[in-house]
């Protein structure tokens, strides 16, 4: 018995473990809207913070090496956050989001070298290219989170909430737009360096859709010789 379960979560971890995370990415993103406003909203959110952060590891550890980056990383990404719960500081929502961003760009490189080095495309390598895409998107929004507590103002939103919860969600969206270049307008930046950091996500988005597109119809020739 011990061995069979043994197993199952070892075939689980190896051909679902790109699944399982974009899964948790979309829920993540899919649930903020439903919990915004009600009083365990914030609570909520941090496990299904700490949800993705755990799918995130569980990917990328096929080795010793990344497994101990990733969660090292990972500690400190849920150490600031809920410290940052507990004790409501610009401070530690800069540190927060400083080590999201280092997390989610860590499990982006990972996850790109796992793409760029297989030959055949499989519905693993699939969920990973797209799992990258949400990945960009959150490591984005959390460098914009700091540009706009370290120099408030930075973005204009035409029609945006004071709270807390509701300005994360809104860099979110804001990236996730902006990562597509579909540009909405709602959420413009402002300061030089806001504009700098996403014209750059707008370009990286781009690049990172033409290289993929380019290099799995490359791929699916290959396999079909």
């Amino acid at each position: 018995m011990y061995n069979h379960s043994l197993l199952r979560i070892i075939f689980f971890k190896k051909n679902n473990r790109f699944l399982v995370l974009l899964f948790s990415l979309i829920l993540f993103f899919a649930i903020y809207p439903i919990v915004e406003n009600s009083l365990v909203a914030t609570l909520v959110l941090n496990l299904f913070f700490m949800l993705i952060i755990f799918s995130g590891v569980i990917a990328i550890s096929d080795t010793r090496r990344p497994l101990l980056i990733s969660l090292g990383l990972a500690l400190l990404a849920v150490v600031f956050r809920w410290t940052h719960y507990f004790y409501q500081f610009d401070l530690w929502l800069i540190l927060e989001h400083s080590s999201n961003t280092l997390f989610w760009t860590y499990i982006a490189v990972r996850m790109l070298k796992f793409i760029l080095s297989q030959s055949n495309i499989t519905a693993e390598l699939i969920y990973a290219a797209v799992a990258v895409y949400f990945i960009f998107g959150l490591a984005w929004a959390s460098i914009y989170q700091v540009i706009e507590i370290s120099n408030p103002s930075s973005f204009s939103m035409s029609n945006a909430e004071a709270s807390t919860q509701n300005f994360i969600f809104q860099m979110w969206y804001f990236s996730m737009v902006t990562l597509t270049t579909l540009g909405y307008g709602d959420i413009s930046p402002v300061t030089m360096t806001a504009r700098v950091f996403v014209v750059l996500e707008a370009i990286m988005g781009q690049f990172y859709l033409a290289v993929l597109i380019a290099s799995l119809i490359g791929r699916r020739i290959a396999q079909g010789k």
